[in-house]
C-alpha cells in the first residue's frame, strides 16, 4: 500500500483559511465471495469533519454518504442499499455479503463545508484513501459419488461432474 501524508488548505479570502493534515493511503482488500469486507479508510472520525464519501469510481452514484451527523441514503447507488454502513463509529465501510460484482476501485473522501456560506453549504472534498476490492470466488472439488448435488446444472454429453468447479458457475452434468 502506498501512504503518504498531506495538508489541505482551503482559502475563503485573504484572511480566512481552513487548514487540515490528512495521511492518504491507497490499500488492497481480498475477500472471497458472500463473506463481509471491510474497506479502510483514513480520514479522521465521522464526527469530526462534516461528512464522509464512499464512491466506487465506475459508478455515478455513491456507495455510502454521511453527513449532518447521519448516513444519507438519497442517492445511493441501488446496488449497495441496505449492505453498507459505518463500522463501529470509525470511517471504515462495512460491506455485507460482497459479490464479483462489488469487485472494483473505492474511493473516500472527507466532507468540510464552507464555514463563511450559511444559506446554502458549499462542500469541499478531499480524497483521502483509494481501496482496490477484489471478490474471490473460490473453488470447490465435486467427486463422484459423493452425494454433492449443485445447485444448477447443465445436461451434455461426454462430460462427467468430476474435477475443480468455479463457485458462481454452471456446472457440467451428466445426462
Amino acid at each position: 500500500s502506498l501512504n503518504y501524508f498531506g495538508l489541505f488548505a482551503w482559502s475563503f479570502g485573504l484572511k480566512d483559511s481552513v487548514w487540515l493534515t490528512f495521511r492518504f493511503s491507497e490499500e488492497e482488500v481480498k475477500v472471497q465471495c458472500g463473506e463481509d469486507a471491510t474497506l479502510p479508510c483514513r480520514a479522521p472520525r465521522p464526527d469530526s469533519v462534516d461528512g464522509l464519501e464512499w464512491r466506487r469510481t465506475d459508478l455515478d452514484q455513491y456507495v455510502y454518504l454521511y453527513r449532518d451527523g447521519e448516513p444519507d441514503l438519497t442517492k445511493q447507488h441501488q446496488d449497495y442499499r441496505g449492505r453498507c454502513k459505518l463500522k463501529d463509529g470509525t470511517t471504515n465501510l462495512l460491506l455485507h455479503n460482497v459479490t464479483r460484482a462489488d469487485s472494483g476501485l473505492y474511493e473516500c473522501r472527507f466532507l468540510i463545508r464552507n464555514p463563511y456560506v450559511h444559506e446554502r453549504p458549499i462542500f469541499k472534498k478531499v480524497l483521502v484513501t483509494v481501496v482496490r476490492l477484489w471478490v474471490e470466488t473460490g473453488e470447490i472439488n465435486l467427486l463422484k459419488g459423493s452425494g454433492l448435488k449443485p445447485k444448477w446444472c447443465i445436461k451434455r454429453q461426454g462430460f462427467e461432474p468430476v474435477g475443480r468447479v468455479p463457485l458462481n458457475r454452471f456446472i457440467t452434468c451428466l445426462p
